[in-house]
């Protein structure tokens, strides 16, 4: 099930074009979440104000609203802005900033990482830094260093999420005469050339446009500066698409063959599902059993090889009377319990502690564990395969270097696609392309700057 959630999720991130229709609900309708005997003493209660535009709570006893049942001390007040047709909530961004405008403004504000960069840019978020130092729970530095860096601008804390999720590629390490840890756009063109003629490149891939994509995604981010809010297409990115655009028709193989990594029948595994320190991680090791794996990551400019993202981000805004209360509820989800539970944690924790507790053989039993994934043996079937420390440890430290993006919005990933595939389909030239991206992407960096 896990491995479902984190496959839906994923075909989300990139996804096409949003089709925003008519007739949602509307975005005043408001929640209220009740806590304890709320009918008797509600009054009494803080009344904490929830804005909100994905489906990340709609369970009664998720953490949040266990949290506020048992606290005893708040009544959340719930508005949501989510629209089926609308899943990356451009719609509700819009809707719940006219809310905003009209003076109507929350104290929690939980919505996708790339509506929460906008937020930020407005100058709407409190810095949750002083939250942190002077309440008794989560302290800046118990974040995970590279989730610290992803979260604070400026020396500030902008906004906090409980877990995210990587992308990347695997492959036996023996396959490479160097080590090809976050492999560059270089060294894939040069390991494709070069390729044995009976081993596929992509285990499953059925297309070219699986192909492509691996290919040009991370290329193409890093020919984008989200701080300056620049972008330069002519380079890296053009090198690549030229070379992809050279190569000749073929045939490509269909489905998923259990022995492709095993047998070198395949080089890379892992595109484009996404990954925590989950039993999914544990499936690409089990594919190779017997031979060290290489995190090659996808082919990039700066060698930051995966994809990391989230799936929402909380934050709080300036304007609140409750920040205090505010962070308090959103500390709930940062609690060591949760944390290092391999049931809560759809991903990879974002608190360092948590790291030794959801891989430890204490949390085997549970679904998507990933000291739990076994198999029998490729070599021996009486015997069972299960990850080893080291290869554990690696995971954790792959996981803990991957550079997680927040800024990458639905339309720059349906702008980017867009263009390269009209290149794949013949109907542009390379130069044609790598133009239009630099005025597109051009254009929208300096609109949402």
């Amino acid at each position: 099930m896990k491995k479902l959630i984190a496959l839906i999720a994923a075909m989300t991130f990139f996804a096409g074009a949003v089709s925003c229709g008519k007739g949602k609900k509307s975005s005043s309708d408001t929640v209220v979440i009740p806590d304890g005997n709320v009918q008797d003493n509600s009054q009494d209660k803080i009344h904490v104000k929830l804005f909100y535009t994905t489906t990340f709570h709609h369970n009664d006893n998720d953490p949040i609203n266990k949290f506020v049942r048992e606290s005893g001390k708040y009544v959340l007040d719930e508005t949501e802005f989510f629209y089926e047709d609308d899943p990356y909530g451009t719609q509700a961004l819009t809707d719940m900033n006219i809310e905003i405008l009209s003076g109507n403004s929350p104290d929690i504000i939980v919505t996708q990482s790339h509506n929460m960069e906008k937020l930020r840019k407005k100058g709407y978020l409190a810095d949750l830094t002083p939250l942190m130092e002077g309440y008794d729970g989560t302290k800046p530095d118990d974040f995970l260093p590279n989730v610290r860096e992803s979260i604070t601008h400026d020396g500030k804390i902008d906004y906090i999420y409980d877990s995210f999720h990587f992308q990347t590629a695997t492959a036996k390490a023996s396959h490479f005469e160097k080590d090809m840890t976050g492999w560059s756009y270089k060294d894939a063109i040069e390991t494709y050339k070069n390729l044995p003629e009976d081993m596929e490149f992509l285990w499953g891939a059925t297309s070219e446009d699986t192909l492509w994509e691996y290919m040009l995604t991370k290329v193409a981010y890093d020919s984008i500066d989200f701080e300056d809010s620049t972008c330069d297409f002519s380079g890296p990115f053009k090198e690549t698409l030229e070379f992809l655009s050279g190569l000749p028709d073929r045939e490509y193989p269909f489905g998923y063959y259990d022995d492709s990594l095993l047998s070198d029948k395949a080089l890379l595994s892992g595109v484009p599902f996404p990954f925590g320190l989950d039993s999914a991680l544990a499936q690409e090791y089990y594919y190779i059993e017997g031979s060290n794996l290489s995190f090659v990551g996808y082919p990039s400019i700066n060698g930051s090889g995966a994809i990391g993202w989230t799936s929402e981000l909380y934050g709080i805004m300036e304007n609140s009377s409750h920040k205090e209360d505010a962070w308090a509820i959103i500390n709930s989800l940062l609690a060591p319990e949760l944390q290092g539970d391999p049931g809560q944690v759809f991903g990879v924790p974002v608190i360092s502690s948590a790291l030794p507790e959801i891989t430890s053989d204490k949390h085997k039993w549970k679904n998507g564990a990933i000291a739990g994934y076994s198999n029998p043996s490729h070599f021996d079937s009486n015997e069972t395969w299960r990850m080893s420390p080291e290869q554990i440890q690696q995971a954790i430290d792959y996981a803990t270097s991957v550079k997680i993006d927040l800024g990458i919005t639905p339309e720059i990933n349906n702008i980017i696609k867009e263009e390269y595939s009209a290149v794949m389909n013949g109907e542009k030239s390379a130069d044609e392309c790598v133009d239009m991206l630099n005025s597109r992407i051009g254009i929208y960096l300096s609109e949402n700057s």
